[in-house]
């Protein structure tokens, strides 16, 4: 399998996927944190353990008040252990969905279900980042 390493100022990333900052045509983390405590919502990607891997994602990007800036893997898990209170080792479902495909178990031949896009990148620096597909998804869109 080949991997391929892009960093953010790849036309590619850049132009089509990994956001700095904050967009206009897309809301904050903030304001979408806030219309899924309000309409009482989730992201909508099909499964809850992803749908609860985003939730978490965003509200990380809400608490650090610099809109949708790229974030080392390091510094999430460090948030998501203190505001999840679980020690030692991560949550199973920390990142689960948003980095590869997962098991649609809702089927009974239990199929393998992937994003149609990248919800997640990741530069030669190790930074990560989300894509306008990961917010566009949240946001219940999936084109």
């Amino acid at each position: 399998m080949k991997v391929y390493r892009l960093t953010f100022n790849s036309p590619v990333i850049s132009s089509i996927l990994a956001m700095t900052g904050n967009p206009g045509n897309l809301p904050s983390p903030q304001e979408l944190c806030a219309e899924f405590k309000s309409a009482g919502s989730r992201p909508k990607f099909g499964k809850a353990e992803v749908d609860e891997a985003a939730l978490a994602l965003v509200s990380f990007f809400a608490e650090k008040k610099k809109g949708w800036k790229e974030f080392q893997l390091t510094e999430y898990l460090k948030w998501h252990s203190k505001r999840f209170k679980h020690e030692g080792s991560t949550k199973p479902h920390v990142l689960f969905g948003l980095v590869g495909g997962w098991i649609d178990d809702g089927h009974f031949e239990g199929l393998v279900r992937y994003p149609k896009h990248p919800l997640l990148v990741v530069d030669s620096t190790g930074a990560w980042a989300v894509t306008k597909y990961f917010v566009l998804r949240c946001m219940g869109r999936k084109k």
